[in-house]
């Protein structure tokens, strides 16, 4: 639930459908499980949260020209602090899911 919640702040819509498209189509059925999955969110979170620093402009500028560049860049740059850390608490979440 917090990493779920912390993801809301990313502001990125492809990233949450893509994080709960994820989540729901795996549910870790023993600890091994949960390690794996918390150790992929993680890195996706990570991963993400840098790639995002470049495409988040990018992407506002080829939607929006200028203002949408700008948008972008606050974008990526609230992603970069928020995308990690939403994935180290999905990853913390996954490996008790396993452990239940």
């Amino acid at each position: 639930a917090l990493g779920r919640t912390g993801a809301q702040f990313s502001l990125d819509d492809d990233y949450l459908r893509s994080r709960e498209n994820e989540r729901s189509a795996t549910t870790p059925r023993h600890v091994v499980e949960g390690l794996m999955n918390g150790s992929i969110g993680l890195s996706r979170g990570v991963v993400e949260g840098l790639t995002g620093v470049i495409s988040a402009p990018l992407e506002g500028a080829r939607a929006q020209g200028l203002a949408g560049f700008v948008k972008g860049i606050g974008k990526g740059i609230v992603g970069v602090a928020v995308k990690p850390a939403a994935g180290v608490l999905d990853g913390v979440a996954r490996t008790f899911e396993g452990v239940a």
